[in-house]
């Protein structure tokens, strides 16, 4: 039985945006169900996954929603993650944040890109409340 994972408490101002969503478009777009042309902004809940086998990047923390990855912490917010995970004792832990997938552009067909923006007290306040 897999442990609930820990929900981390961030500022209620989804300012963490994630990186290399434009290669997980379609599994955003799953989870919104992107045909909808007057689609909203969605609020989820991400899971962060410690990719310490990464062979790009040995800190990478992945983003993933309802099960599907939908892009990464930036390297810089992955190490500083990672460091404020080790000073709380949580290394090793599963996590969870508030997420919000917005719609970035339109495509050529006039449906939107979406990106995800976190809840995530990286910068400030307390990992954990």
């Amino acid at each position: 039985m897999r442990s609930k994972p820990l929900q981390l408490k961030g500022p209620d101002m989804f300012l963490l945006p994630i990186v290399g969503e434009s290669f997980y478009q379609d599994n955003i777009a799953s989870i919104v169900g992107k045909q909808q042309r007057d689609w909203k902004p969605t609020h989820v809940g991400g899971v962060l996954v410690l990719e310490d086998e990464n062979p790009r990047d040995s800190n990478a923390v992945r983003v993933d929603v309802r099960g599907k990855p939908v892009g990464y912490l930036s390297r810089e917010n992955a190490a500083q993650f990672r460091t404020r995970l080790a000073e709380a004792g949580l290394t090793g832990k599963a996590t969870w944040c508030r997420a919000k997938i917005v719609g970035t552009s339109e495509d050529r067909r006039g449906l939107p890109n979406f990106g995800v923006w976190l809840d995530l007290p990286i910068m400030i306040g307390p990992l954990v409340s």
